[in-house]
């Protein structure tokens, strides 16, 4: 019997028979994980590389003999983390002197997960997790990292036995890692901090139950697990959670439960607060000191004091389903028919309206917090004049928070996204359109970028670079300051590399 490990990735022998519909998915133009050194991509083939606005533009990323599958950022930006799937080959048939993946059946394929941190563009040794994961979650501190499988993310069904009660906890710094039982269909990490802001605990939500994982003295180890049914029969989905800024209290919600289940992580019990409806999202706001919870179908803010747990509710004109937080106040929006922007002042208990002309796509808010930047899109009309060409359009509003005022925009193309440089400028993508309009927030003037290739997404680096990436097939993002600057045709890297199975067993 021979047992093999080979990459994972597809090079060149890999391509279906439609090999140029294969070609679009080289690279995700929407994927860009942004670290302090540039962005980085997992490439369609299995590679992964780093793309900044320096002389050296990209790097490719050495994982060695396998496939990146997913990466996340640390969120301090110091590293990205990696997951890479391995394969091996155990198999009685007779193998080419220098095998690839193609040579091994696939049914004697077999696959796992090893687990690397990169920091500037060097992948660090990798860590064996043992069985197959597509997600991963960092610590604050950069100290811990969590990995599981989630259903959601699987695309083309499941290759080999998978274990869907596990997560794989591994320690960054030294390397080890451990396989710890915490239900079925893990769906969310958090991470709680002791009073010194080191990490201490992983809170691990999966259907029906809520399970602490200690991370101090010792191996990663379950050491609570908080039941949200009393009945095995009755399925409870969580829907948000959040830790208390003091890390006593995990705060959680449901699907189609008008509940707050309040875990108490260091005296373990379950308290319920009472909901007025089906909450849609719920956040915790530190510096207010309550968790802010709007709903799907109740036109209301319930806001949860997290000392007493009493609560009081706001009243709205349209229930609410997303929830931004800057200092102690609070936007809202919604991402169906809703025409109202709502701006809440935790300390005054001021309730700000906007109107605005069409359904909201996404709210976005100046690094300043004076201004905030709402895209729409287009809805049926059944009115004439102004109204029914505003209905036609997707466009922008640009709400002042100190005035209060309005600016409405009618757009060319659906909008993408925002971002804000450093001179008090919010940046638009449209669909389709090759340049990028800049409107002077303060000065209320305007002017655009011209691109070569449509953009898809934007956003800065720490050191206030912005950058946006593009619908090229082979890759392409521009650097926009101090100059615009065009880095493409990285989506190839790698893609014609041999893919090789390496004896396990060879010295």
């Amino acid at each position: 019997m021979i047992a093999l490990l080979s990459l994972a990735g597809c090079g060149w022998n890999h391509l279906p028979q439609n090999g140029y519909s294969w070609l679009e998915d080289l690279w995700d133009p929407a994927g860009a994980v942004v670290a302090r050194d540039g962005l980085y991509f997992r490439l369609g083939g299995g590679a992964m590389v780093r793309v900044a606005n320096t002389e050296q533009d990209v790097t490719t990323v050495d994982v060695g003999d396998g496939a990146v599958t997913r990466i996340a950022a640390t969120p301090d930006g110091s590293a990205v983390v990696a997951l890479i799937e391995r394969y091996g080959c155990v198999t009685d048939e007779r193998l080419p002197r220098r095998p690839t993946a193609d040579d091994c059946p696939p049914t004697d394929l077999r696959r796992s997960t090893e687990l690397s941190v990169v920091r500037d563009a060097q992948a660090g040794p990798g860590t064996v997790l043992g069985a197959s994961f597509n997600t991963v979650e960092v610590s604050a501190d950069g100290a811990f990292a969590v990995a599981w499988l989630d259903l959601a993310l699987l695309q083309d069904g499941v290759e080999d036995v998978v274990n869907l009660t596990g997560v794989a906890v591994l320690d960054v710094e030294g390397g080890e890692s451990v396989l710890v039982s915490i239900g079925f269909a893990p769906e969310r990490v958090l991470f709680a901090q002791d009073e010194g802001g080191a990490t201490d605990r992983a809170v691990v939500l999966s259907r029906n139950q809520v399970v602490v994982i200690e991370l101090g003295d010792g191996p990663p180890r379950r050491t609570v697990t908080f039941p949200l049914a009393l009945d095995d029969d009755d399925e409870i989905d969580p829907l948000d959670v959040a830790l208390t800024p003091d890390g006593q209290y995990a705060l959680v919600t449901a699907q189609g439960r008008s509940d707050l289940y309040v875990l108490d992580l260091a005296d373990p019990s379950i308290n319920i607060v009472e909901l007025v409806g089906d909450p849609a999202r719920m956040v915790v706001v530190p510096d207010a000191g309550v968790a802010a919870v709007v709903f799907e179908d109740e036109p209301a803010l319930q806001l949860v004091d997290l000392a007493s747990f009493s609560w009081t509710v706001v009243g709205l004109d349209e229930p609410m389903d997303r929830i931004l937080v800057e200092g102690d106040e609070l936007l809202l929006h919604g991402l169906g028919d809703q025409h109202h922007v709502y701006r809440y002042e935790t300390g005054t208990s001021d309730l700000v309206e906007y109107r605005v002309q069409n359904p909201v796509t996404a709210v976005s808010r100046s690094p300043d917090g004076a201004y905030s930047v709402a895209l729409t899109r287009p809805e049926p009309s059944s009115g004439n004049g102004v109204d029914a060409v505003y209905d036609a359009n997707p466009g922008m509003e640009i709400l002042d928070l100190g005035t209060d005022e309005s600016t409405p925009f009618l757009l060319e193309g659906q909008a993408l996204g925002v971002a804000f440089d450093d001179e008090g400028r919010a940046l638009l993508l449209q669909r389709n359109q090759t340049y990028l309009y800049r409107y002077d927030l303060v000065d209320r003037t305007e002017d655009t970028v011209r691109l070569t290739v449509p953009p898809r997404a934007v956003g800065a680096l720490s050191d206030g670079t912005l950058w946006v990436t593009q619908d090229a097939l082979f890759g392409q993002v521009t650097f926009l300051n101090p100059e615009p600057r065009e880095v493409a045709g990285f989506a190839l890297s790698g893609i014609a590399a041999p893919i090789r199975l390496v004896d396990e067993e060879a010295p």
